[in-house]
């Protein structure tokens, strides 16, 4: 076989590949969303804040490219948007004001300063005066 027909084949496949992990991906969430779409607005809510808004050590996340930071906001946004059935043009600042969650911004910006909050207050002489971010 000639080398120009195996990187068409191999093309193809990756191809082939990445269109089955993303549908795969989309059953999966639609799933999800299904099972809790005839839950109430409150537990939707609450499900919302426990699981979604917990982002772990975000207060470190000072380093990482904005870009990597931007996909996260957009996936929170979309998230948001199709647990609560918002239309996918609904204004974001309005979504945020009728459920009463903070934005993205708001939750880095409260996690990085109750993290400098407790690097003050920790009274260790290793972790104490070194700057971790």
């Amino acid at each position: 076989m000639s080398t120009e027909l195996l990187d068409m084949q191999r093309q193809q496949y990756k191809y082939n590949a990445s269109t089955t992990i993303d549908k795969v991906k989309k059953k999966a969430a639609h799933t999800r969303l299904r099972r809790f779409s005839h839950c109430s607005f409150n537990v939707k809510l609450r499900l919302f804040r426990s699981f979604c808004i917990c982002f772990y050590d975000i207060a470190l996340w000072r380093h990482v490219k904005t870009t990597v930071v931007d996909k996260f906001k957009s996936a929170y946004v979309k998230c948001l948007k199709m647990f609560f059935n918002f239309h996918k043009y609904s204004s974001v600042s309005d979504m945020f004001l009728q459920l009463g969650l903070p934005t993205f911004c708001t939750i880095s910006h409260n996690a990085e300063w109750s993290f400098l909050r407790c690097k003050e207050l920790c009274s260790n002489i290793v972790y104490g005066p070194r700057c971790l971010i």
